[in-house]
């Protein structure tokens, strides 16, 4: 990881939390397009998503208004904290979601919030924004 990208990440967190604070990062498996990392300083804890602006020329604003938009409609997002460009790479650092174990509740949760979801209605099918699935573009169309 480049320094100068870590430091500019810092000092982005430093000045919304008006400290300073010297964060660790350590790498977080699991993505396919992006590298992840959790980032950490005393009772700090963040995930930072990166990758180069040739493939998300708009950085990660089409993941924020998706996450807006889930929270908006009930479900439990990330707090979103900062998204950028820094040196032709693009970020999204969100407040970071401990692990848990998987068990009933947690499924029941997630059946009752997507059905939830489901049940907001406008006028039209699809959303106001191209968004993105991975790297595939899914453009914004509405279908009545």
């Amino acid at each position: 990881m480049d320094f100068q990208f870590q430091r500019h990440i810092a000092n982005q967190l430093n000045f919304k939390l008006t400290k300073k604070l010297n964060f660790t990062w350590q790498p977080v498996e699991g993505g396919s397009i992006n590298t992840t990392y959790k980032i950490a300083a005393k009772s700090y804890n963040y995930f930072v998503k990166v990758n180069d602006k040739d493939v998300f020329k708009n950085g990660f604003s089409e993941e924020v208004l998706g996450l807006q938009f889930l929270k908006a409609n009930g479900a439990i997002t990330p707090k979103i904290i900062t998204e950028g460009n820094f040196n032709n790479k693009v970020y999204l650092v969100l407040s970071w979601i401990d692990s848990a174990s998987e068990t009933t509740q947690f499924w029941k949760n997630f059946a009752h919030q997507l059905a939830d979801l489901h049940q907001h209605k406008g006028v039209q099918f699809g959303l106001e924004y191209t968004n993105f699935m991975g790297q595939l573009s899914q453009k914004k169309h509405f279908f009545k």
